[in-house]
């Protein structure tokens, strides 16, 4: 999935991740994804008011970039 912000021009979601350092239940290393709290409503919640894009982006869960780097 990743691989698709770069197929096209002008996307915005690279620069708007904030990668995590993280270490697996099994003891592998990882990488979680955030996506930046000041970037998440225009990325994310651009059609909801400003107050609950804040809350969601306060409490987004992280996805693991190694699951958006899978091939389908």
């Amino acid at each position: 999935a990743l691989e698709l912000t770069n197929k096209f021009p002008g996307s915005t979601l690279p620069d708007a991740l904030d990668p995590v350092n993280t270490t697996n239940p099994d003891g592998s290393q990882g990488t979680d994804l955030y996506i930046q709290q000041d970037k998440f409503r225009h990325q994310f919640a651009a059609d909801v008011p400003r107050d609950e894009a804040a809350l969601a982006a306060a409490g987004q869960r992280p996805v693991a970039q190694s699951a958006l780097e899978e091939k389908a």
